[in-house]
């Protein structure tokens, strides 16, 4: 994408809207939805951005220094995950 306002797309941008790919600009996050994410991360303990915590579990895993397979650490994650959007979002499920 163009850092410039009113500027052309580069060409392969421009194909790929040709082909039916649809560009849309985000609008400001209202103000009931600004800490989402970062309750949902923090409340399920996923830890994204913020810690190595699951990239270790994952790590130890694949050496097989844990018990922990990779799907049961990932069903944890996303069992975590659903449970605090329900929390933090119940209108998305």
């Amino acid at each position: 994408m163009t850092a410039m306002k009113n500027q052309p797309y580069p060409t392969d941008l421009n194909d790929a809207k040709k082909n039916g790919v649809v560009f849309f600009e985000a609008g400001s996050t209202p103000a009931d939805k600004a800490d989402l994410f970062s309750n949902i991360n923090n409340g399920s303990q996923v830890g994204i951005g913020t810690t190595q915590t699951v990239k270790q579990q994952i790590i130890d895993s694949g050496v097989g220094s844990s018990k922990k397979s990779f799907a049961s650490i990932m069903d944890g994650l996303n069992t975590a995950w659903s449970q605090n959007v329900k929390q933090y979002n119940p209108d998305k499920k």
